[in-house]
């Protein structure tokens, strides 16, 4: 029977938002609901939108500040790099008291590995070049100011980022509250609804819903077929099926593969596979498709048989159409004729 959970995904969930507004709008008034109106859905629809457009905006810049620290660590290395090796000409190559005022850390002269020890490093030259302006070297950039500027632009890059994450995680929080609230809104109304038409009532398709009496689980993909493309490549195509968000298509290289393995998930009801038909003219193998649809990613229904591959020439030969003893599914296998034996077995 149909459950008519609310789907996990903020993406679902939106698109059934959007749905059950439009369902309201047609038949809110013939069914009587009073509680959980379009305008309702619509308000909480649109604050959820616009928090996880917000969000995900966030999100987005919180990867460019991200990238722009990278590069200002990365200068700031290749910075006290080159200036520990200008200052071991007169200082030593090892680390002894003398490098001390330079600010290198745990009385070593490796380049820190943490960034935020970095940064303070980049502050330790400054001061010491400011301090010792016979150790710089301009010509290969070993200056105060070189120091200062790198400084500033690794601490300037960190904050960025830790603002960043502040406000991606605020905008998250409002994200996740005004999911909620649109979570509660649509459960309200799917109960709404449960006491106000039958279990087997079609208008509840009208808002994106499966009549509790009837099963929530996909129908089956129907009518595939498979098109002979360019060399190597097999196009794939199905009817869609009723209740399915995506669907997962594999492939099986009979006499190659010893068994079927997932060549792609669509959420289309077509897909392209290549490489197949080189595979199985030179091995001589059958290829044998397998679609599913899936409403969640732990159910799915297989396509049933009745398909076929018209080849790139004229000559096509079709096996009848029959089920396999001892179970009940079927399978149909049509040749190409141009091909060395080149055949496309479907089963199911």
């Amino acid at each position: 029977m149909a459950s008519n959970n609310l789907p996990r995904g903020i993406d679902a969930l939106l698109t059934l938002a959007e749905d059950m507004a439009d369902g309201l709008n047609t038949h809110a008034v013939a069914i009587g609901i009073l509680q959980n109106t379009e305008a309702k859905v619509r308000t909480d629809l649109l604050a959820a939108a616009t928090a996880e457009t917000s969000f995900r905006n966030a999100q987005t810049a919180k990867i460019g500040l991200t990238t722009t620290q990278t590069v200002a660590d990365s200068n700031g290395k290749a910075f006290i790099g080159i200036t520990r090796d200008v200052l071991a000409v007169t200082l030593g190559g090892q680390w002894s008291q003398v490098w001390e005022a330079t600010g290198f850390p745990n009385q070593s002269l490796a380049i820190p590995a943490k960034i935020g020890d970095r940064q303070a490093l980049l502050a330790a030259l400054q001061a010491y070049l400011t301090a010792n302006p016979a150790k710089e070297n301009a010509p290969l950039g070993v200056t105060a100011a070189l120091a200062g500027t790198r400084f500033t632009a690794l601490s300037d890059a960190r904050s960025a980022v830790n603002a960043g994450l502040v406000e991606s995680g605020q905008k998250k929080v409002l994200r996740n509250t005004a999911e909620t609230n649109l979570r509660t809104r649509l459960r309200g109304t799917i109960d709404e609804l449960d006491q106000l038409l039958d279990d087997l009532d079609p208008r509840w398709y009208a808002f994106g819903l499966v009549p509790p009496g009837l099963s929530d689980q996909p129908d089956q993909p129907a009518d595939l077929v498979l098109t002979a493309g360019a060399s190597g490549v097999v196009l794939a195509d199905w009817s869609d099926a009723a209740r399915a968000v995506a669907y997962r298509v594999y492939k099986q290289l009979v006499g190659s593969d010893p068994d079927f393995t997932l060549a792609v998930t669509v959420s289309d009801s077509d897909t392209t596979l290549s490489g197949m038909l080189s595979a199985f003219i030179s091995q001589r193998c059958n290829l044998s498709v397998r679609c599913e649809a899936a409403r969640r990613p732990h159910r799915s229904r297989k396509c049933p048989a009745d398909s076929r591959i018209p080849p790139a020439s004229t000559r096509v030969v079709l096996a009848t159409l029959r089920p396999r003893s001892g179970d009940k599914r079927k399978r149909l296998t049509i040749a190409i004729a141009s091909a060395p034996r080149a055949v496309v077995n479907q089963h199911w």
